[in-house]
């Protein structure tokens, strides 16, 4: 029997996105998340279970930031671009990915603030590597990695 893997599902609506949504292609208009200090997946409007209506749009990047054993452990959805969230964009450790998350006077580490570029062109990659014209929808194991990803672009 195959192990079945629920993906916690979190979305990103970047606030400078200029999509158009075009009724006749798109079924489901995107429903905005309000950005606040409560990133958890639990708060998404795009969840498992309405995922599929969502998936396959222009005005969206689908982000998978799982590791590459849990891909291939667990499969992959068809669509999604592989960044690994803890081997290329935040590590607790120091040169080993572009950002180290660590605290920051109040502030914990993962949470909006508690990123530091560990390379000058951190931000840059960052840029290239997420549209800012696109709605972003963000795949994780148990919904940490997303939640610092959203903190992090935030």
């Amino acid at each position: 029997m195959k192990k079945i893997l629920i993906f916690i599902i979190t979305i990103f609506i970047v606030t400078s996105c200029n999509c158009k949504n075009n009724e006749e292609s798109h079924e489901k208009n995107i429903p905005v998340k309000e950005i606040s200090s409560d990133t958890a997946a639990l708060t998404s409007p795009v969840n498992t279970l309405n995922l599929d209506e969502y998936m396959f749009r222009e005005d969206v990047q689908y982000v998978d930031v799982r590791t590459l054993d849990d891909i291939n452990q667990d499969g992959y959805i068809a669509g999604f671009q592989f960044i690994p969230f803890y081997s290329l964009i935040g590590s607790f450790l120091p040169n080993e990915s572009l950002y180290q998350m660590k605290n920051v006077g109040n502030i914990a580490a993962g949470q909006i603030g508690g990123f530091v570029a560990q390379y000058e062109e951190a931000e840059s990659i960052i840029n290239q590597l997420f549209s800012k014209n696109k709605y972003i929808f963000i795949v994780s194991q148990a919904g940490s990695e997303s939640a610092y990803l959203i903190n992090l672009l935030i």
